[in-house]
């Protein structure tokens, strides 16, 4: 449990050091490949609202839980004008079990 907590901690405190240095700074305009192989910039989805950027992967099991909520905002929220990326973190060694994990799920968001 002490161990538990004191991650919990020094979670939180770095996660205020990063986001004060962040505050102000803008996003860079990076290209991200698409699962149709295609790329897409990153200013295509703040441009013209609020974008939820989620960093995931398949292995881990949260992430599960998180892409079913994400699911949800995006239908409930998608027409308002917010926009979900979900940009996986996979190791390239297991790289094919992303379209797979995407598939099973319904996954609606880029």
């Amino acid at each position: 449990m002490k161990k538990t907590i004191l991650i919990l901690l020094f979670l939180s405190f770095n996660y205020d050091l990063v986001a004060n240095s962040l505050e102000g700074s803008k996003v860079p305009n990076s290209r991200i490949k698409m699962l149709n192989g295609k790329y897409a910039k990153l200013s295509e989805y703040y441009e013209d609202g609020p974008v939820i950027i989620n960093f995931w992967t398949t292995w881990w099991p949260n992430c599960e839980m998180q892409a079913a909520y994400l699911n949800q905002l995006n239908q409930g929220f998608n027409n308002a004008g917010l926009k979900i990326l979900g940009v996986n973190i996979n190791s390239p060694k297991i790289l094919n079990q992303v379209r797979p994990w995407i598939n099973k799920r319904k996954i609606g968001f880029d």
